[in-house]
C-alpha cells in the first residue's frame, strides 16, 4: 500500500477542520477572512472544502436515521462506507486534537507513559517496577500514607517492592474506580472503557469498589480475578489464565470470548490509525482468539470475518468496522 501525498492529507486535514468548524459557533470577521484567503489559493483547496462538507454531511444524515430507526439504516453503497469512515477521521480529529496522538488529557497528567506498539518497563523510587503495555500510561502519586498508582490509560504488570526496610506504606493502584491494594508482590490491571480488570500474579491483592456483587471488596488469591464495571460495580471473581493476561510480554494478545469494542481498544495500542465499530450490536458481539502483536492487520481481518462483519479503511486514520 502506498503512502498518502503529504500536501494532500495536509489540504485535506485542513479542509476538514473548516467544515467541522463552521458547523459550530458563528466564524469571526478574521475568521471568515482566513477561509476565503485559504480557498481562493487554489482549486484543491475548494475542492477538498466541499468534499469535507458533503462526508458530514453523509455522517448527520446517517446519524439522524440511526437514531429514528437504528436497526433500518442500510449503507447501501460502497463510496458511502468510504465517506463514513472519512467522516469519522475529521471527528476524531476534532476531538483529539491529532489523529496520531492518544488523550491529550492522558498526556498532560502521565509520569510515564509508552507509545503505540511499545511496551516499557518503569523502576518506580521504592524499587517496585511497572510494566506498561503498548499506549499505557501512569500518574504516580507517592505520599507520606501510600504509594498511590493511578493507571490512566491500557494496562500494566505491578512488581511490588515489599513492605519492611523502611517501607510501611501500602501500594495502591486506581483504574477507572477502582483501587487494588497490594499485599503480596505481582499482580495485573486493565483499564477499559467501563472500568477496569485486575489479575493476581503473585501472593493476594485486595480489591474494593462501589457496589457490586462482592459487596464492594474482595481479596484475590494467585489465579483469580475481577472486573469492576461503573454501571454495575463489582462482579464476582473468577478463575483467570496467568499466561493468557499477561501474553503481551510474549507478543502475543489472547481474547477468550471478549466484546469486539474492547478487542478494538486493545488492538488500538498496537497499531497506528483508529478501530471504530459502527454500532454498539456488534460492538457487543464475543471475540476469541490467539494473534501475534506484529500481525494484527490481518487479525483483524479473521475476526471481522468470523463475526460476519466487513470494514472499511481511510489509510492510515481510521477502520470502520461494520
Amino acid at each position: 500500500m502506498t503512502s498518502p501525498d503529504p500536501r494532500r492529507t495536509e489540504i485535506e486535514a485542513a479542509a476538514s477542520r473548516w467544515a467541522v468548524r463552521l458547523g459550530g459557533a458563528p466564524l469571526s470577521d478574521a475568521e471568515r477572512r482566513s477561509l476565503s484567503a485559504w480557498l481562493a489559493e487554489s482549486r484543491d483547496h475548494r475542492a477538498a472544502f466541499e468534499h469535507a462538507e458533503a462526508v458530514l454531511s453523509e455522517l448527520s444524515r446517517i446519524g439522524r436515521a440511526a437514531k429514528a430507526s437504528p436497526r433500518r439504516v442500510v449503507i447501501r453503497r460502497r463510496t458511502r462506507l468510504y465517506r463514513l469512515a472519512a467522516a469519522a477521521a475529521v471527528l476524531l480529529a476534532l476531538t483529539t486534537g491529532l489523529l496520531w496522538v492518544r488523550d491529550p488529557l492522558v498526556m498532560l497528567a502521565a509520569d510515564f507513559q509508552s507509545a503505540t506498539g511499545e511496551a516499557r518497563l518503569v523502576r518506580l523510587t521504592d524499587g517496585s517496577e511497572v510494566e506498561l503495555s503498548p499506549a499505557s500510561a501512569i500518574a504516580v502519586h507517592f505520599t507520606g500514607a501510600e504509594r498511590g498508582i493511578e493507571l490512566l490509560a491500557g494496562e500494566a504488570v505491578f512488581t511490588v517492592a515489599p513492605l519492611g526496610d523502611g517501607e510501611a506504606r501500602p501500594f495502591v493502584v486506581e483504574a477507572n474506580g477502582a483501587r487494588a491494594r497490594a499485599l503480596g508482590t505481582q499482580f495485573a490491571v486493565e483499564r477499559v472503557a467501563t472500568g477496569a480488570r485486575v489479575v493476581v500474579l503473585e501472593h493476594r491483592v485486595e480489591v474494593a469498589a462501589p457496589g457490586g456483587a462482592e459487596g464492594g471488596r474482595v481479596v484475590l488469591a494467585p489465579g483469580q480475578s475481577v472486573r469492576y464495571d461503573r454501571d454495575g460495580g463489582l462482579k464476582a471473581v473468577a478463575a483467570a489464565d496467568i499466561g493468557e493476561a499477561t501474553a503481551w510480554r510474549d507478543g502475543y494478545l489472547v481474547f477468550d470470548r471478549i466484546p469486539l469494542g474492547e478487542v478494538a481498544d486493545k488492538l488500538g495500542r498496537y497499531r497506528h490509525g483508529r478501530i471504530v465499530i459502527a454500532d454498539s450490536a456488534l460492538a457487543s458481539r464475543q471475540v476469541s482468539g490467539v494473534f501475534r502483536t506484529s500481525e494484527l492487520d490481518t487479525a483483524l481481518d479473521v475476526i471481522t470475518r468470523e463475526l460476519g462483519a466487513r470494514t472499511v479503511s481511510v489509510f492510515p486514520l481510521v477502520t470502520v468496522v461494520y
